[in-house]
């Protein structure tokens, strides 16, 4: 195989990522649309489904990098300067640490939002030094490039080291950068010295130092007035605050924000990013707050349907394909089509699959000869497969089609009528791990998470030399591998407050889910609007409750909205959700949403584990190797 030059997607976390780096690769989702307006936004996603990518797209070092084909048409929407401002997982642990040393609540808040505050104005003065030091040549650069002379970058350096309340060696952007730098390690300091100190009269020492109480939002308004004054030329231009991760923000920081999102300094956009998830974000549902389509966007990086996701992913795979071998290819050529959609050649001649003699129609009879369940359904459905081409239309939409993924899956992992009287065994021990190869289906699997498909792409294309066709067998092996890493990360986050049988994690759930999913589908009889979606019913426990919000924010459910429903979810009750498609050839269960009932229900009925969850009487189904997270 022939040595290749590092790529940029080895890196599936933008966060470890220059603006530059992230643009080299940057495929535009749909929602990206909404995020170069002149709007405050909520960018809503789960882990890995590319908030922090959207986010630093916004600065001008990666617009200016972008050599998208579409690029220049967002650069000529963008008028304002990106400051992008990165989580930190540690603001929640130093908060809980303070406190545990015997700080005040309120003290301990006081140097944790001093941090962030302090992290804000460094964004702030990156995005600055971007905008000063442009090294491209086209109309954005021209357009939103800020000139400053070696004396007047001074000055400004000088005044907003004035209001910011530091001390300068050296006039200089980068000199106020390293101020600011230092000032973290100031606040660090200051911690531990009231710790050795004690509580008597820390107050009042806490009271006098100012660079604890400064406020991000008049700050920046504050420095906004500093260029202006220095370049009057940027008198009224817009800075766009990229907060990313807000849930790890102070709690104050959270309360502020769902306030200013209504009414602020014109000069200012916001546009966070957050989990589906989190109770704390509730203060977003307050009648005072800002509220979603009057002022602010909610830009939601999940797909309730899959098919909207397609052509990003598709976009996506061909950006990795180019990558790898220079030419830019159809992933249908690569990756194949999937055996849940007909071939077009099955439509050229009649004008349609639904014969008695294509695959489609040979299909069903097979499961009808090897079903009878099935031909009972058939039956009082009136379908005569001999005669399928007859169909009236109306009724082939509303009963034929529905049925074609419940029938592949039924074939693959469900014994013959015969088979059962033989063996007693209804499910088949063979994985038939091709049926989720091909295109439309790794598509759908990945969710439209650019990390996961990025990650199972690389892999599939590592074995070859030339973008020739995957094999499916290839393709089942990574998708498994990705499923099986993705299980291992499930099972280190704990149920909290859950019972002795959920010591697995959120696998302990998830499992339940996709064991019942898999007997109402597969091992029962045959149902043509079966079981593929719960809703949080509102007698299910706390922890339970919990278990599924935390699942919700890792990605492995999928929250499926009814038109106009809120997106930030406070409560998960009386919401519907399904499993993540990831896990399809897990459970051995069809890409498509079913029927949703409550996840009570569903938990009692899967199986001897949640016997032990809910003590019920229910006794173990027929899905044995289901719990299995051994690779191929």
């Amino acid at each position: 195989m022939a040595d290749q030059v590092p790529s940029p997607f080895e890196s599936f976390n933008a966060r470890a990522l220059e603006p530059s780096q992230v643009a080299r690769t940057f495929i535009p989702p749909s929602q990206f649309d909404q995020l170069v307006l002149r709007a405050h936004n909520l960018v809503i996603g789960p882990r890995g489904s590319g908030k922090t990518t959207l986010l630093k797209m916004l600065q001008e070092p990666a617009l200016d990098a972008w050599g998208h084909d579409s690029a220049d048409d967002y650069r000529r929407r963008v008028d304002f300067t990106g400051v992008f401002i990165p989580s930190d997982i540690m603001w929640r642990s130093q908060l809980d640490a303070l406190v545990g040393q015997g700080f005040e609540s309120s003290h301990a808040e006081l140097f944790v939002n001093a941090a962030f505050t302090t992290n804000v104005f460094k964004g702030f003065v990156e995005a600055l030094i971007g905008r000063t030091r442009r090294f491209v040549d086209n109309g954005f650069a021209e357009r939103t490039s800020l000139e400053l002379t070696a004396e007047s970058e001074g000055d400004l350096a000088r005044e907003l080291a004035h209001t910011l309340g530091l001390t300068i060696r050296v006039a200089s952007l980068p000199g106020l950068r390293s101020a600011l730098g230092s000032r973290l390690v100031w606040i660090q300091t200051i911690a531990s010295t009231e710790h050795i100190r004690g509580p008597e009269g820390r107050a009042a020492r806490l009271a006098e130092q100012e660079a604890l109480h400064f406020d991000f939002v008049s700050g920046v308004s504050a420095c906004i007035d500093c260029v202006e004054m220095i370049a009057p030329g940027t008198a009224g231009h817009r800075w766009a605050l990229l907060f990313d991760e807000l849930e790890l923000a102070p709690r104050a920081v959270q309360e502020k924000l769902a306030q200013l999102l209504r009414s602020v300094d014109q000069r200012l956009l916001f546009k966070l990013s957050v989990s589906p998830y989190n109770e704390d974000l509730g203060l977003f549902k307050d009648p005072l707050s800002a509220s979603p389509g009057h002022d602010y966007e909610e830009v939601v990086l999940t797909y309730g349907r899959k098919e909207d996701s397609y052509d990003f992913c598709s976009q996506l795979f061909m950006s990795v394909l180019t990558d790898r071998f220079t030419d830019s290819i159809d992933p249908v050529d690569v990756l194949g089509r999937s055996e849940f959609e007909t071939e077009p050649g099955e439509w050229r001649e009649s004008g349609t699959a639904y014969r008695s003699d294509s695959r489609l129609g040979r299909r069903l009879q097979r499961l009808a000869d090897a079903d009878v369940t099935f031909r009972s359904y058939l039956k009082s459905s009136k379908i005569d497969l001999t005669r399928l081409a007859e169909t009236e239309s109306i009724q082939r939409a509303s009963e034929v089609r529905k049925i074609t993924s419940l029938a592949a899956v039924r074939l693959a992992f469900r014994t013959t009528d015969k088979e059962f009287a033989a063996t007693g065994k209804r499910v088949r021990a063979s994985q038939a791990a091709q049926l989720y190869a091909g295109a439309s289906s790794i598509f759908a699997m990945v969710e439209g998470n650019p990390r996961w498909l990025i990650a199972i792409s690389l892999r599939i294309l590592a074995e070859q030399d030339a973008p020739t066709k995957a094999r499916p067998a290839v393709q089942m092996r990574e998708v498994r591998r990705a499923g099986s890493r993705f299980r291992a990360l499930l099972r280190t986050i704990p149920v909290p407050d859950g019972p002795v049988a959920t010591q697995r994690g959120l696998l302990s759930v998830l499992d339940g889910i996709g064991r019942y999913t898999f007997q109402d589908v597969v091992a029962g009889d045959f149902n043509p609007d079966p079981v593929g979606s719960f809703t949080v019913d509102s007698h299910a426990p706390r922890w339970l409750v919990e278990s599924v919000g935390r699942a919700l924010n890792a990605g492995a459910a999928i929250y499926v909205p009814d038109p106009g429903s809120e997106m930030v979810l406070v409560s998960l009750r009386g919401k519907r959700f399904r499993l993540s498609y990831l896990f399809a050839p897990h459970y051995r269960i069809p890409i498509r949403l079913g029927r949703a009932i409550s996840l009570s229900k569903m938990l009692r009925g899967s199986g001897i584990i949640q016997e032990e969850l809910f003590g019920s009487n229910s006794s173990p189904t027929d899905t044995e190797g289901i719990d299995g997270d051994t690779e191929d």
